[in-house]
């Protein structure tokens, strides 16, 4: 968009706000007939110094016309479109330009006033606005040595015969005694000169183009944002900035955990952060607090670890949970707001972490990821299916999941049920306690036969030491299956392949594990015990059973420990 748009827009708004007041009607075609038609009479050139206007970070500068009697507009931080913004920067306000007007001789030969403006100094690092480049194409920046002119204060050197710098002062470029080149050197930059009394460095007003931005420019007085702007006046102003006060979340490993870094992705790129430095920050900016939620997605990528939490304390004793961390008010002895420092708690690994019901009913429906539980969880309020298959890792931590319901109903002909699915090579339960398993279910009346198991079936071909299951105790298990009228099989039932009705009687030890293998090679799958599961795989702990199953409104317990 050009600068005339851009001006014609602004100045429609406040032609606008002015006509709400005066019943006046807009009715012109070009930006000359506006300042004619609308008295416009004062100007305020705006210089965001590091930031950006509009939401858009090219614009650097904006320039607003005013009708007679306008007051100043203060333009504020924030997400509007009027707005100004610094990225990870606090707004303190806006502060006058300091300006000298030099003569300079034009393309004519004559003499004329030019604008400029007094950038900030400091004599260790010099930086400025580019000028031109040298023969070798380095990047060249003017600057003038003006050993007789200072900043108006008293000379403390007898020697010193500078004189004061008056702002409104006609400074020939004829005056000036060293013309000073600086180039770029290692990132900082390297004088001609080392020998000087003061520099004025000066930048050549120009507001024809609002992505110039002016850096350093040297503040004068804060501006009166109350003010009424006189007739013919352009103010040019500045805005200063404070670094924002950020969150700082620094990495705590859990305790056990061998690890002592990890790798963080952020912005396409991966570093190693070890334990005590920071993972990310953010800023607070305009906001008074901000939250932050252990289950949040991170702004950066954990690539081997895992966030458990988020802590006020670096022993991870006082969690956050979700709670709003207030903005700091107090300043330290340099007068400046200090950061808030957030524990972030990791593990090792890549894990879904076990925190609630609804985490472990999720788990339920996978089963292929890897699962890490965080505490003890009743899960009296959620009903799970059995999972098709295994292929994870449960790392329980000696925790429990209490009042567990698992249900699944019209179960099709030569189906598979089980707690845990088809168990693959890499699975692994370890430290995991269910304590009050009751588990429903029921068959299709189109289902001839098929298998059911309380824990779960070996995948096909594996070995033993392929997975281990030997970290999980059920306790408590109350398992139901409710079979449908079948009048092809002699039972009049749907048959449970492995828990046979013969002569009359439910076979009661095939129903706790069972293998792929056999199930392929042996349809009937009466010959693959629980027995020989254990023996081949090794099991879990079973404290306290009953298997009954329900034909016809009967119920027959089939197995039980008591």
């Amino acid at each position: 968009m050009s600068k005339t748009r851009i001006r014609l827009i602004l100045i429609l708004a406040v032609c606008m706000v002015a006509c709400l007041f005066t019943g006046c009607s807009i009715g012109f075609d070009t930006y000359e007939e506006v300042l004619e038609n609308y008295n416009i009479a004062a100007q305020v050139t705006y210089y965001s110094n590091g930031g950006y206007f509009n939401q858009n970070t090219s614009i650097l500068s904006r320039e607003i016309e005013f009708t007679t009697g306008s007051k100043f507009y203060n333009i504020k931080e924030g997400t509007g479109v009027s707005e100004v913004n610094r990225t990870n920067y606090d707004l303190v306000g806006w502060y006058y330009v300091k300006q000298v007007y030099l003569t300079e001789t034009n393309e004519d030969g004559e003499q004329e006033e030019v604008l400029y403006f007094v950038l900030d100094i400091d004599d260790d690092v010099v930086k400025a606005f580019p000028s031109t480049t040298d023969a070798n194409g380095n990047t060249v920046y003017y600057f003038s040595y003006t050993s007789q002119y200072s900043t108006g204060e008293e000379a403390e050197d007898e020697d010193d015969e500078s004189e004061e710098l008056d702002e409104d002062a006609e400074i020939d470029l004829s005056d000036l005694t060293t013309v000073m080149y600086y180039v770029p050197y290692n990132g900082g930059w390297i004088m001609s000169q080392e020998d000087y009394d003061y520099y004025i460095r000066l930048k050549k007003q120009n507001t024809s183009d609002t992505s110039i931005n002016v850096p350093n420019l040297e503040l004068g007085d804060a501006v009166d944002t109350s003010i009424t702007l006189e007739d013919g006046s352009h103010l040019y102003v500045v805005a200063d900035w404070t670094k924002s006060v950020s969150i700082n979340y620094v990495l705590v490993m859990k305790e056990g955990e061998t690890a002592t870094s990890l790798k963080v992705t952020s912005g396409g790129e991966t570093a190693t952060v070890s334990e005590g430095g920071t993972l990310f920050s953010e800023y607070f900016g305009t906001n008074s607090s901000l939250t932050r939620s252990d289950t949040e997605a991170l702004p950066v990528t954990l690539e081997d670890g895992t966030l458990i939490g988020y802590y006020y304390d670096k022993d991870c004793n006082k969690a956050v949970n979700g709670a709003s961390i207030a903005k700091p008010t107090e300043e330290d002895e340099e007068g400046n707001l200090t950061d808030v420092t957030i524990y972030a708690q990791c593990i090792s690994g890549v894990w879904n972490i076990l925190r609630s019901a609804a985490d472990v009913q999720t788990m339920f429906g996978g089963g292929s990821s890897n699962y890490y539980l965080l505490k003890d969880i009743d899960c009296y309020e959620i009903t799970v299916s059995p999972m098709a298959a295994f292929s994870g890792i449960i790392q329980g931590n000696g925790y429990t999941l209490s009042n567990l319901k698992v249900s699944s109903s019209s179960l099709s002909n030569n189906t598979r049920t089980m707690l845990f699915g088809i168990i693959a090579k890499g699975a692994k339960i370890s430290g995991l306690t269910i304590d009050g398993v009751t588990i429903t279910y029921s068959t299709d009346s189109r289902a001839q036969s098929l298998n059911i198991y309380l824990i779960g079936m070996a995948a096909q071909n594996t070995e033993k030491g392929d997975f281990d299951i030997s970290g999980l105790t059920l306790k408590n298990v109350d398992m139901t299956v409710t079979l449908a009228t079948y009048s092809n099989n002699e039972t009049g039932y749907t048959m449970i392949r492995n828990i046979q009705y013969i002569n009359g009687v439910y076979e009661d030890d095939n129903w706790l594990y069972g293998s792929m293998t056999d199930y392929v090679n042996n349809s009937n799958g009466v010959d693959y015990l629980d027995s020989d599961f254990t023996t081949t795989y090794g099991g879990a702990t079973i404290q306290g059973y009953t298997l009954k199953i329900v034909t016809g409104g009967t119920t027959t317990v089939v197995a039980s420990s008591n």
